[in-house]
């Protein structure tokens, strides 16, 4: 965490137990600045400084001399005043809205200095814009070896800058290469809608290290396609309707149950409501259902009927808690799917995709809630983790997921699994070459839960994940019409 400093060197020293670096710009501390007092601060707390000039705070902007040169003076007083101090764990910068400008500050530092180099180009401008003067201006000095540390400075959203970054460090060979989507422009001989499939391509590989080729036409597609890992390219006339993809289709798509097809608030809130009725016809009341649903709301859906009894003064005994959960769990529920999942599972079985269920629970609660979804007629294969082959592996077990793939009889890696839950839905499908989709939809009890992995693709609406879905299956050839 870097602290970016003005006005007051006092802020500096209050922050300085609590972040990595702070960045002091010459051109805003003007007043007296007691060196010595910061340097200690810093010694002490083993924060590094970044000392930074910027072309719209130059301590004398009347000054004759050209921009660059003052960024460069103006750094190298401060770096003076520092290194009087003893203080040496020192970065420095020279930032300017002009691309050439910035060049040139840039140039001089680096035969000026020998302290470490920032590089950025300051105000660059929006998301559009702003990275291609980024890119000009970092692309130039990193490919003659200045620089050691970059900014991408973007108005807006600060996430944005971070792919813009990696994007310019990986086209020079200085991060891994990573995935990259070739798709060729857009012209009259296009047999298929290349941005649109090349957009959807990028948003469900983001971290896929192969090569993707989407070309729209037979000219240069074919030649693509040899050099790319995948390929997804348009056919000519005679060559039939449609596409073909080779090496990234999906043939099958293992969905969890819970939050992923259907709410499992519904549930939560039928198993509520028989709950209260076992607990008012004990007591005499008519409030249990209202007491439990308020407790769901502001503590989710852990620990309600212990908190429950407590907000109504009754006792919490062990039979008690054996009553209600019993009439929770056993309930008939009343669940129906998310609004178009029937429609997105019959958009993947018109592309002849095979499907799969994987879910964890109480086989009997579970097949409760399939049977009442109504949608077991999409899937080719169940698997009820507390009961397979007589045995519970509830997940994340690998062998739910080994069951589905042989059932499914397709290879893992042509796999795609769709669940909300990262402790349990995605590490062992990862593991044997699946692609992972997680939902977050709103309602989701585990919409908010952290995941540090982040390799699967996250959609927070049916409609987005069809799109994914869509841009992992192509049409399978009928052998019917051949």
């Amino acid at each position: 965490m870097v602290a970016d400093v003005h006005f007051d060197h006092k802020v500096a020293l209050a922050v300085a137990p609590y972040v990595d670096k702070i960045r002091l710009n010459p051109g805003t501390l003007r007043g007296q600045v007691e060196v010595s007092e910061v340097a200690k601060a810093l010694l002490d707390h083993g924060t590094a400084l970044r000392i930074g000039s910027n072309s719209g705070s130059l301590p004398n902007p009347k000054a004759p001399d050209p921009i660059a040169k003052q960024l460069c003076d103006a750094v190298e007083v401060w770096v003076k005043r520092f290194e009087d101090a003893g203080f040496f764990d020192i970065v420095v910068s020279v930032k300017a809205t002009s691309p050439v400008v910035t060049l040139q500050a840039n140039h001089m530092a680096s035969k000026r200095f020998e302290y470490p180099l920032h590089i950025g180009l300051t105000e660059a401008g929006t998301v559009s814009s702003g990275s291609v003067r980024s890119a000009a201006v970092l692309g130039a000095l990193l490919a003659q070896k200045i620089g050691d540390t970059i900014r991408v400075s973007l108005a807006g959203d600060p996430l944005a800058e971070i792919p813009v970054g990696l994007n310019i460090l990986r086209s020079l060979g200085l991060r891994p290469e990573g995935g990259r989507v070739i798709a060729c422009p857009t012209c009259g001989r296009s047999r298929i809608d290349v941005a649109k499939y090349a957009k959807l391509i990028e948003e469900a590989f983001p971290d896929d290290p192969r090569v993707i080729a989407v070309m729209g036409c037979e000219v240069n597609g074919p030649g693509e396609a040899k050099m790319a890992d995948v390929a997804l390219v348009g056919r000519g006339q005679g060559q039939g309707q449609g596409s073909e993809m080779s090496g990234l289709v999906v043939k099958a798509v293992c969905f969890d149950m819970d939050d992923t097809l259907y709410p499992e608030s519904e549930f939560v809130l039928g198993g509520l409501a028989a709950a209260g009725a076992v607990l008012d016809a004990r007591f005499g009341r008519k409030d249990g259902f209202e007491t439990f649903c308020k407790v769901h709301d502001e503590h989710g859906p852990w620990r309600i009927f212990d908190l429950g009894l407590a907000e109504m003064g009754i006792l919490v005994e062990p039979d008690l808690i054996a009553a209600l959960v019993q009439a929770f769990r056993f309930h008939l529920p009343n669940v129906r799917p998310f609004p178009d999942i029937p429609e997105l599972l019959q958009s993947l079985k018109n592309r002849h995709v095979k499907l799969g269920l994987i879910t964890d629970g109480d086989p009997k609660i579970q097949r409760a809630k399939w049977s009442a979804l109504e949608l077991d007629h999409f899937f080719d294969v169940a698997v009820f983790t507390g009961d397979i082959n007589g045995q519970s592996f509830p997940k994340p077990a690998f062998e739910p997921f080994k069951v589905a793939c042989a059932n499914l009889g397709v290879d893992h890696s042509q796999i795609a699994m769709v669940g909300d839950n990262p402790a349990k839905d995605f590490l062992v499908p990862e593991s044997l070459g699946w692609h992972t989709i997680r939902t977050a939809f709103a309602q989701g009890y585990h919409r908010d839960a952290f995941d540090g992995r982040k390799k699967q693709t996250t959609v927070n609406s049916v409609q987005k994940l069809k799109d994914v879905l869509m841009a992992l299956t192509t049409p399978q050839d009928n052998p019917a019409k051949h």
